[in-house]
């Protein structure tokens, strides 16, 4: 996890490292939106990207791009997924004003 992330959730490495997606300071619906797209990358290996809109506890909205792929294992298993997450909120925004 790295200091953007850090700060974007508002937590600590020891608050989320080890844990699932449920664990963030998030809405249930939008972990969930996340939790069922790293399902289906676990079903079929590969890469995925999407947006996301939510609302933050404060009322704010916020949008994300987020792109996230499988790590195959020496094994040729999956052993886990990448993430990547860009507020795109500002974008959206102006785009919305045009």
């Amino acid at each position: 996890m790295n200091r953007a992330f850090r700060e974007y959730f508002g937590i600590r490495d020891e608050q989320f490292i080890g844990k699932d997606i449920f664990a963030l300071p998030i809405r249930r619906e939008n972990a969930e939106v996340h939790h069922n797209a790293d399902l289906e990358l676990l079903k079929e290996p590969g890469s995925k990207t999407y947006e996301v809109r939510w609302v933050k506890d404060d009322g704010s909205i916020c949008c994300e791009l987020v792109k996230k792929a499988t790590i195959t294992g020496p094994d040729g298993e999956i052993a886990g997924i990448v993430g990547l997450l860009m507020d795109i909120s500002e974008q959206k925004n102006m785009e919305a004003e045009v």
